[in-house]
């Protein structure tokens, strides 16, 4: 019941970051991601999400990041930089038309 209680409230947090992101930026939101906490404790795997290790692009295994295929935030550690962080590369991607290069695009 507590995971997901505190699942609930990352999503929230998430969310807000991307709505105070877009209204400093002056654009709309044109959707939300998914957003699932797995915490750096935790006993399930990326695997357990659909996720292989493939896929994730971040700085370090411990980390939050965002899966572009998937439009997707996974939250590791429930700090504000770490949130906002995401949601920025979230809405950043939702906004764009960036072409990435598919032999580099791991997420």
């Amino acid at each position: 019941m507590k995971h997901i209680e505190t699942q609930r409230r990352i999503e929230e947090k998430v969310y807000d970051a991307i709505e105070e992101i877009a209204s400093e930026l002056g654009v709309e939101v044109p959707f939300y991601p998914e957003v699932y906490w797995l915490p750096k404790r935790s006993k399930r795997s990326l695997e357990s999400f659909g996720i292989s290790r493939g896929e994730v692009y971040s700085s370090g295994e411990n980390t939050s990041f965002y899966l572009r295929r998937a439009r997707a935030i996974v939250v590791r550690d429930s700090h504000l930089w770490d949130i906002t962080e995401e949601a920025g590369h979230f809405l950043h991607d939702a906004l764009t038309k960036l072409k990435i290069n598919r032999s580099k695009d791991r997420d």
